[in-house]
């Protein structure tokens, strides 16, 4: 069934540097980034959704949103499959825990992803993929 998916992300910042997690399109060949967050759930507002998304993803205790970046809408295609979202990205602080590290596995239904701490000017210069690439225009 095709559908809109509203969905949330998080924009975490250290100095000059987000953080992504790592995917990779098969059909395409293609290897991108994306900030951590996740769908909105039936009767659930966003706030609350990307505190959830974060929680369950990577375990973050604390989530401080600082503000609403923007919202996006993005048309794609993942492993030849056409998908449409809509994506409310906030800048959001986590856990201490999580700027000390500079790589990590986060772990959900048993799907592993690894995690990093990556220069904006990479995504900029496209040297590396952020997905959906306009969000850069933003940060």
């Amino acid at each position: 069934m095709n559908s809109i998916r509203v969905s949330v992300l998080a924009l975490c910042t250290r100095n000059n540097q987000i953080l992504v997690e790592k995917g990779f399109d098969k059909s395409k060949d293609f290897e991108f980034y994306r900030f951590l967050g996740g769908g909105i759930d039936f009767h659930e507002d966003s706030v609350s959704a990307i505190k959830r998304e974060l929680y369950e993803e990577i375990n973050a205790q604390y989530v401080e949103i600082e503000n609403l970046v923007g919202v996006f809408e993005n048309i794609f295609y993942l492993e030849g499959i056409p998908k449409h979202e809509i994506l409310y990205v906030y800048k959001v602080k986590i856990d201490e825990k999580f700027y000390l590290l500079d790589h990590f596995n986060r772990i959900e239904s048993y799907n592993i992803a690894e995690v990093y701490w990556i220069d904006i000017e990479k995504f900029k210069s496209k040297e590396l993929n952020l997905v959906p690439e306009s969000i850069l225009n933003f940060i």
